[in-house]
Order: structure tokens, then C-alpha cells, then sequence
């Protein structure tokens, strides 16, 4: 029986281009990391609340969704709960933002003068 061991042969030029490949997608990765955390950093718009409205609906107003087993769903609501924040902007001004609230108990919990963060809100 021959007990020889087969070694094979690896060019050095795919050593090379194997280790620049895996560089380059290294590189990528840090890159596109560092350029979605510093968006999320610029979204982050943090100001002061300075107003509180409440809207009565009139009577029989309802709001209509779309559930997410795709059947529609209708129910009473009060009205609307809209904040006014004021954030600061890199100029110096402060920017008005509507926002909002979706029920009463988000609504009652934030009193005028409070730090709030209209990033995640939709905003108009």
C-alpha cells in the first residue's frame, strides 16, 4: 500500500486575489454600517413640546384600518391629539412639528415643556 499524501497546488495569484476580494466586502460592510448609523443619528430630532390640542370628532365619526388579516375594522374614537414640538434646528431657528398621538393615555402623559422625539412619528 502507498502511504504518499497529495498536496495540492494553490497559486499564490488566487491567494492574493481571494484575500483582496474578502478585503474589499470587509471595507463594504464597515462602510455601509458606519453611513446607516450616522442617518439614524441625523433622524433623531428631539425638541420641546409647546402646545397640547384636543379636536373633538363630531358624533358618529369613526375611524376605519385595515387589519392585518386584511379586514377592515371600524371604531368610535374621541377625536384627534395633536402635540406642537419645536426643534431645534443646525441654523439655530426652531422648527414647528405637528404630531399626532394615537389615544388619550399617550396624549395625557406628555405634558407642555416635556423633551420629546418626533423622529419615529409621522409628522407633518
Amino acid at each position: 500500500m502507498d502511504s504518499r499524501v497529495v498536496k495540492p497546488r494553490i497559486p499564490a495569484s488566487l491567494i492574493v486575489a481571494v484575500s483582496l476580494v474578502g478585503l474589499l466586502v470587509l471595507g463594504f460592510i464597515i462602510f455601509s454600517t458606519t453611513d446607516l448609523l450616522s442617518g439614524l443619528r441625523d433622524a433623531r430630532k428631539t425638541g420641546t413640546v409647546v402646545s397640547k390640542e384636543f379636536i373633538p370628532a363630531a358624533p358618529g365619526e369613526k375611524h376605519i384600518s385595515l387589519g392585518r388579516d386584511g379586514k377592515i375594522n371600524a371604531s368610535q374614537v374621541e377625536g384627534e391629539f395633536i402635540l406642537t414640538v419645536e426643534v431645534p434646528q443646525p441654523d439655530g431657528s426652531k422648527r414647528p412639528f405637528k404630531v399626532w398621538m394615537p389615544d388619550r393615555a399617550q396624549f395625557d402623559a406628555i405634558q407642555v415643556g416635556d423633551a420629546f422625539d418626533v423622529g419615529p412619528r409621522l409628522v407633518k
